[in-house]
């Protein structure tokens, strides 16, 4: 009779059981950590975008390299509306650890006044969002405007 091989159970170790304060310390610094990073990436984006845009509206003539490839303006603006994808991505990922663990805390049974300053609420996404893409839009505006009022004076060629 062939014989069977049966593997051995190996004496892992159980994990030690969390308390419910260590619990909800886990979560609660989850939670900070989602706020942190959409309050932080609000700003550093923002930060990038003001200086592009100052950098485009007080510069007389940053265009000038438009005018040896047309196809340069659709590639910018490509990418920007997939960065402005990929942000979109970022923020929402963000919510979602949010609204995860505002979830396991409510289900554990803690009082909401403990942890409730750190949401991430759907009307910080949007505003995030909005505030982003507003300045997207005045980058653009301001792009486009320079170059078709400034193309005749630069594009000497």
């Amino acid at each position: 009779m062939p014989r069977v091989f049966k593997p051995r159970p190996s004496p892992t170790p159980q994990p030690p059981a969390l308390d419910a304060k260590k619990v909800f310390e886990v979560h609660l610094e989850a939670l900070k950590d989602a706020y942190k990073e959409l309050v932080d990436g609000n700003l550093r984006i923002a930060g990038i975008l003001l200086i592009v845009l100052g950098w485009f509206a007080g510069k007389d003539n940053p265009l000038s390299m438009l005018c040896y490839s047309q196809y340069l303006v659709y590639v910018a603006l490509s990418f920007t509306l997939i960065g402005f994808g990929g942000l979109y991505h970022l923020f929402k990922n963000i919510f979602d650890r949010s609204k995860a663990t505002i979830k396991s805390l409510r289900n554990n049974g803690h009082a909401e006044d403990l942890y409730s300053r750190f949401r991430v609420t759907k009307s910080m996404l949007w505003c995030g969002l909005f505030g982003q893409y507003t300045m997207l839009v005045g980058i653009l505006t301001v792009i486009f405007y320079k170059y078709d009022f400034l193309r005749s004076k630069t594009c000497l060629l």
